[in-house]
């Protein structure tokens, strides 16, 4: 098989590859077959760990244009068919919905052209948002037709309309290396550092909808009600001179309680995940890393079912999308019951165990190699 990877004109590869899960799935399905091959057309610097490896080829784009210029879209593809003519791919994966929409903005009729879009393409959806967004293209009328979608994650909650698609595809994957569970003393460490000794939820939400922080400040003040106690709330995603954090805490009852990380602690993130009491993830933001990286680092999870399906076992507590009150009573909850805290790091913590991505993994890329016209 010979992959063709197309990432967002914006997208900036991260240094160094492991913090990427789905990159490492994509080394792991190197790894299983030498003849494999793996060509990542980007516009940005790339990591020195995939220039290195023999059976990937990166290709740069020419320049900083952004997607807003107008004449973008037809220098985008005409770089991607020169590639594509020598490369010759099999099958083409575009990492994003604005990459393949991008991709069929413009018409270049060729010969080689019509060949290229008769192979099977598929977008990666990294969240709950982007796998409905994107399900539409599935059955799109335009020249470029797409053959499935590849779920990123197995948690990734399907949108109700999506649910009997045959056209979706889950990659599976541990969390980068550089989340483990750490020891007491680091933790105690780090805490120190950050709030001064005291425990807190943690969310690295980028909040780019005001209401989703809305949502998290009004929960964290009916748990500070209820319980009165030290416990802090720690934002990494969101800068503290934004208008819009300023508006909300300005009148914000408990925003000395609320900390925003700052630049000089960002480098100590996978170690501030691990010493957190419970991670939150609100449905409609975008996120860091997923939640295998909080089973990995043994930090309990709180998320809205909208983003995740709900699981057989207790791997993370749940609650209804845009619900403030269900959220709050899952900090409490967590809060109170150290022994259900307790259940869920040891049960997160044995599935990730049980994980077998490469071999999972293995059987995606197979289906897709055996049904190019699904």
């Amino acid at each position: 098989m010979r992959l063709l990877l197309i990432l967002h004109p914006d997208y900036s590869f991260p240094h160094p590859i492991d913090d990427f899960p789905l990159a490492n799935t994509f080394f792991s399905w190197l790894k299983n077959d030498p003849q494999h091959r793996l060509m990542i057309i980007a516009n940005t610097d790339i990591a020195e760990d995939v220039l290195r490896h023999n059976q990937i080829e990166y290709k740069r784009m020419d320049g900083k244009k952004r997607m807003r210029n107008l004449l973008y879209p037809f220098v985008f593809q005409l770089h991607i068919f020169k590639w594509v003519r020598t490369f010759r791919p099999t099958h083409i994966l575009f990492d994003h919905t604005d990459t393949a929409v991008l991709f069929q903005s413009v018409t270049i009729s060729a010969l080689w052209m019509k060949r290229f879009q008769q192979l099977p393409a598929y977008i990666i959806c990294k969240t709950d948002k982007a796998l409905l967004e994107t399900g539409h293209l599935l059955n799109g009328k335009k020249k470029f037709k797409f053959s499935g979608l590849i779920r990123a994650n197995q948690f990734i909650n399907e949108p109700e309309e999506l649910r009997t698609s045959a056209n979706i595809f889950s990659i599976y994957h541990r969390a980068a290396p550089v989340f483990y569970p750490r020891s007491d003393d680091e933790k105690e460490h780090i805490k120190y550092q950050l709030t001064k000794g005291c425990a807190y939820f943690l969310c690295s939400a980028a909040f780019q909808n005001k209401a989703s922080l809305v949502l998290l400040l009004k929960a964290f003040s009916i748990f500070k009600k209820r319980f009165n106690n030290q416990f802090l709330l720690v934002l990494t995603g969101i800068s503290a001179d934004t208008l819009q954090f300023k508006s909300l805490i300005a009148g914000y009852k408990y925003r000395d309680d609320i900390i925003v990380l700052s630049d000089s602690l960002k480098g100590d993130f996978p170690m501030i995940l691990a010493a957190c009491y419970a991670h939150i993830f609100i449905a409609g933001e975008i996120y860091p890393y997923d939640i295998s990286a909080c089973f990995a680092a043994g930090v309990p999870v709180i998320a809205d079912i909208a983003m995740y399906k709900p699981t057989e076992i207790n791997l993370f507590l749940s609650n209804k999308e845009g619900d403030v009150q269900q959220l709050a009573e899952n900090m409490m909850l967590i809060y109170k019951d150290e022994s259900l805290r307790n259940e869920i790091i040891v049960t997160s913590a044995q599935y990730v165990k049980s994980l077998q991505p490469g071999v999972d993994n293995a059987k995606v890329f197979h289906t897709l190699l055996r049904n190019k016209d699904i």
